[in-house]
């Protein structure tokens, strides 16, 4: 049983990695859209590939807002 659970999470973490690379190599095709055009856009777009909800969301933001790195007063990508 242990390991059918571990496999199972295994599966999620795989998919979750791969909505995360889809996710980011199709927003690289919307940076001339608004964010919420994009948002809803690639929203659309993971959830027609079959990805569930929570994925999808988070896929998004990242994508969305690029990697993490801490605030230094940088300038950042900004959709308007």
């Amino acid at each position: 049983m242990d390991a059918a659970l571990e496999a199972a999470a295994d599966d999620e973490d795989d998919e979750f990695v791969r909505a995360l690379e889809l996710a980011a190599k199709r927003a690289e095709q919307m940076r001339g859209l608004d964010r919420a055009t994009a948002e809803r856009r690639l929203s659309g777009f993971l959830m027609r590939k079959g990805y569930n909800g929570g994925v999808v969301r988070v896929a998004v933001e990242r994508a969305l807002d690029g990697p993490r790195r801490p605030t230094t007063g940088g300038g950042t990508v900004r959709f308007e």
